[in-house]
């Protein structure tokens, strides 16, 4: 399983995978995960619906690095991005309403 994984976590693809995963519910082995992600996994108790606002939670708050040409980054903070993606939308909604 551990080569099928190409010999990392299943989920963070950077570490070396040390502990079994399963599925609580039915027993059934999932893959093969680093200690962290293992553990982090555990914290949430396989709840999806928790992952997924801790998903939404750390993009609303933590700061984003984009690249902008190779080598080169733009950071901003959270503020900043959704002021970008608002006024995107802003922007995206004046186009619709002169072309109809």
């Amino acid at each position: 399983m551990v080569g099928l994984q190409g010999g990392v976590c299943a989920l963070c693809r950077e570490r070396a995978p040390q502990h079994v995963d399963h599925d609580h519910m039915t027993g059934q082995v999932r893959g093969v995960l680093c200690s962290c992600c293992n553990q982090g996994l555990g914290n949430f108790r396989d709840r999806a619906d928790v992952l997924r606002t801790a998903i939404d939670y750390l993009e609303r708050t933590t700061w984003q690095r984009q690249q902008v040409s190779p080598g080169v980054y733009r950071v901003t903070s959270p503020r900043q991005a959704a002021a970008r993606s608002r006024s995107s939308s802003e922007l995206q909604h004046l186009i619709s309403s002169r072309r109809g």
